[in-house]
């Protein structure tokens, strides 16, 4: 005869094992709960309509730096800066239209996102300690 093991020979005389209150009650304790990875920095924004890792986002992405290889923030101040991002000029991620992308440096984009979103950005100096926007940076 094989030996049973104690929860073989309890519920072989009908008797069930009590757990804990919770699982009682139906609730799951925190290491059987599966949790989804949340979603973080731009991919949260439920209104962007192409994934950045898809094909189509790509192929826009590669378009625009092709059509536009200099950062446009930096080249209104004279500058010559590749561009390295590509950005929507609304600020709006649903917006895939043909005009609605433009090509900037990765600190432009990264001033100009600040912005959009509300944040502080602080100024960018120049050699001689001065803000090189404003009123007292043009002669």
């Amino acid at each position: 005869m094989a030996k049973l093991k104690m929860h073989d020979s309890i519920k072989a005389r009908g008797l069930r094992i009590m757990g804990t209150p919770f699982e009682e009650r139906g609730y799951k304790m925190l290491h059987e709960v599966k949790r989804k990875p949340k979603a973080t920095g731009r991919d949260a924004d439920p209104r962007r309509v192409l994934p950045l890792n898809s094909y189509a986002w790509q192929k826009l992405r590669a378009s625009v730096l092709a059509g536009e290889p200099l950062c446009r923030h930096c080249a209104k101040q004279g500058l010559t800066v590749p561009a390295t991002d590509v950005d929507h000029i609304s600020g709006d991620p649903s917006d895939d239209s043909p005009g609605a992308h433009q090509a900037l440096c990765h600190e432009c984009h990264s001033r100009k996102t600040a912005s959009d979103q509300g944040k502080r950005i602080k100024p960018a100096i120049g050699l001689d300690g001065f803000p090189l926007t404003g009123d007292w940076a043009t002669p």
